[in-house]
């Protein structure tokens, strides 16, 4: 079962990818049942699930947090999308994520993890990242 920020944090990157992540359905004193719909929902579920029942995916199934094969894709969006440099300690302790042509000063975003699995060090990078970038949407926006 996936931890509260699993779910919250897997719920951003679908956002990211350009899903949409809404309310499927809500039972008193239970969370809300989330659902992320869109066309990469339907990728991820054809390639990866082997799933074709449609354009959604419960939150609880997405696994951005543990499966390579989900979190490459994402690892592509940003190396496309935003112009980012993203460098690699030799042994995955060390995920940078770096930017020198967003804003006037480089952003570098650093997760520095020991005893912990690979994917748990680029993972909580590209939330940190997401965070940044969400941010730096919403102060453009007001």
């Amino acid at each position: 079962m996936l931890t509260r920020e699993q779910t919250q944090n897997n719920e951003m990157i679908a956002k990211f990818l350009g899903g949409i992540v809404r309310e499927a359905w809500h039972v008193e004193g239970f969370p809300s049942q989330m659902v992320w719909e869109g066309n990469e929902a339907a990728i991820y579920r054809e390639a990866f699930m082997g799933r074709p029942l449609g354009k959604t995916i419960l939150s609880e199934e997405m696994k951005f947090h543990e499966s390579w094969d989900w979190l490459m894709p994402v690892l592509d969006k940003i190396r496309k999308d935003s112009w980012l440099k993203i460098e690699f300690h030799e042994d995955y302790t060390y995920c940078l994520i770096s930017s020198p042509q967003l804003g006037a000063e480089p952003v570098t975003l650093e997760e520095r993890l020991e005893d912990m699995p690979a994917i748990k060090v680029v993972w909580d990078a590209i939330v940190t990242y997401i965070n940044w970038y969400n941010e730096q949407v919403k102060s453009k926006t007001v």
